[in-house]
């Protein structure tokens, strides 16, 4: 997608791979085209208001895959978003339908995200459920890299992704622990999880803020939050080792009621691994 590119009002703004656009769901492999995705390139594109923005099932590897995703700009194959940005600013058409996720990965390697938007600008937040704020990028079985949008060696970070409002800002996880994940100096603001990964065997997050517990109180219904006693999360990893948590700055959002409840890092099932 070139600069300037708008997808609004979709059920799947861009669906790369089999599927039905209106549950675009990952069915599996056919028995002609192993592979069925394709790859997207987005710059300073724009979506908005769609149920699903990007749904991307498994896709051919590039032939090679760089050692730091920063490098991406200079390989084929690559799927990468660069100053995007990804909102939802009021009821979507259909008025039963609510975001599910900005972008999804299935099985999918070395994807990256650099100095990207992902927000829920609706008014009536405190009507709506967890459930219905929606993802921001939701990934399976799937290497990524969330991070500024400077090239890799460049020096001072200005452009951060940014993730506001949403259920879960980044929400990975993985059956076979066989991928690396990089979330670094990320603003995440009012959402109910900042970062939630499990069973991934390598990842480091570091350099971002948190800011948390603005939504204390409504019904906790998305994906694994009924099971945090009603608590807002900065950092949730589990069936996880590997770990690098390192200088992230979590504090109560100015929004956020005195009485809210939150919990910064929680680190669990680490297997037979000391990390913490």
């Amino acid at each position: 997608l070139e600069s300037g590119a708008r997808i609004t009002n979709a059920h799947c703004g861009i669906l790369a791979g089999f599927g039905d656009p209106t549950n675009p769901g990952f069915v599996g492999f056919d028995d002609v085209n192993f592979w069925v995705g394709g790859s997207v390139v987005a710059h300073n594109a724009a979506f908005e208001n769609n149920v699903y923005d990007v749904v991307m099932h498994p896709g051919g590897w590039p032939a090679v895959v760089p050692y730091d995703p920063l490098e991406m700009d200079n390989y084929q194959g690559l799927t990468r978003f660069k100053d995007c940005t990804f909102r939802t600013t009021r009821e979507l058409n259909d008025p039963a339908l609510y975001p599910k996720a900005h972008v999804r990965l299935t099985d999918r390697d070395a994807s990256a995200f650099m100095g990207c938007t992902f927000v829920n600008e609706r008014t009536d937040i405190p009507s709506l459920t967890s459930a219905q704020l929606g993802h921001g990028v939701e990934l399976f079985n799937s290497g990524f890299t969330v991070t500024t949008n400077l090239p890799y060696g460049t020096g001072t970070n200005t452009a951060p992704n940014v993730f506001r409002n949403l259920d879960h800002g980044v929400h990975s996880t993985t059956s076979n622990g066989n991928v690396y994940s990089i979330v670094s100096n990320c603003t995440f603001t009012d959402n109910v999880c900042a970062v939630f990964i499990s069973g991934e065997a390598g990842l480091a997050i570091t350099d971002n803020d948190i800011k948390l517990g603005r939504w204390s109180g409504i019904t906790m219904d998305g994906d694994e939050d009924e099971s945090f006693d009603d608590h807002q999360r900065g950092i949730f990893t589990t069936k996880s080792w590997g770990l690098a948590i390192q200088n992230n700055r979590l504090a109560a959002s100015p929004d956020a009621p005195a009485s809210a409840p939150t919990e910064g890092i929680v680190v669990g099932y680490t297997a037979d691994h000391n990390d913490v």
